[in-house]
């Protein structure tokens, strides 16, 4: 696999920071686009042992699957993020001042990276407090139109809703600060499930400025190998919201059999011959 080039900073604005990676891989003739999400479980040893193996397993079922695009959360340590760095692909990452001595959030893509922008979250609590969680937008290139995605990664724990509500409403205001009626996606681990309160309130918010839910429909949140979770039931807490006029949009879980993670991942696919008839 070719190897990506030095990153250099990016900032799109005062105060964000991401590290943007040119890579070398085509994206070729395809007929559909995918974009994926996935919580790797990559993080400090002991908390979650042999995370450089798991990731490099990881990077391998990506190359397998071969989506246009993919947001990683939990890529908390340099040892995690070098298998996705050596797969060719255009690359956004941010580091951050904090223990874990990243933010956890990697961006993958077939397609040029033209902006990449990082942003933490002003609401946090217990270890998470640790993690500097927040949202990794970035603006990707495609042939025909340019896609802004959201990467992020709430507050964990049922015990922190009132962060991770604060959170929810922190995002709704980045998101809509920049908002226009063009391609966009919001993904990555929201630690709540449809039918809460919180989820409520942020499919709300996002359906205000079009966003719709795309929904696998089963567990995303395994508990495999995390000792962190212990006895918790699995859930769906990991999302794809999608504004796009011009295509009809499925979702799957991914990334499932065997377990790579403590998640599985969700893809959407749309075919690129595929015109929304109705919304």
């Amino acid at each position: 696999m070719p190897l990506c080039s030095v990153g250099v900073w990016a900032a799109a604005e005062p105060g964000t920071r991401a590290v943007v990676a040119t890579g070398t891989l085509a994206p070729g003739a395809r007929p559909a686009f995918e974009l994926q999400t996935l919580n790797v479980f990559g993080l400090p040893w002991p908390v979650a042992p042999a995370a450089a193996s798991r990731c490099t397993e990881i990077a391998a079922a990506l190359t397998a699957s071969a989506p246009d695009c993919v947001a990683l959360q939990e890529v908390w340590t340099e040892a995690a993020l070098a298998p996705f760095l050596q797969l060719g692909w255009h690359v956004a990452h941010c580091a951050a001042d904090r223990w874990f001595g990243r933010s956890g959030l990697v961006t993958l893509s077939r397609h040029r990276i033209e902006v990449a922008e990082w942003r933490a979250f002003d609401a946090e609590c217990g270890l998470d407090a640790l993690a500097n969680k927040g949202a990794l937008r970035t603006s990707l290139v495609l042939p025909d139109r340019r896609l802004e995605l959201w990467n992020l990664h709430l507050q964990s724990g049922e015990a922190a809703g009132a962060t991770r509500r604060l959170q929810i409403e922190q995002m709704l205001d980045w998101v809509e600060e920049g908002s226009v009626d063009r391609f966009a996606a919001i993904v990555g681990d929201f630690n709540c499930v449809p039918g809460d309160a919180e989820f409520t309130r942020l499919a709300a918010g996002l359906a205000a400025l079009g966003f719709r839910h795309l929904s696998c429909e089963q567990p995303t949140f395994a508990c495999a190998g995390n000792a962190l979770a212990a006895g918790a039931e699995p859930a769906e807490i990991d999302h794809v919201f999608l504004r796009d006029p011009e295509r009809v949009w499925t979702a799957t879980r991914v990334h499932d059999r065997p377990f790579v993670s403590d998640h599985c991942g969700v893809q959407v696919r749309a075919d690129a011959r595929t015109a929304v008839v109705s919304r």
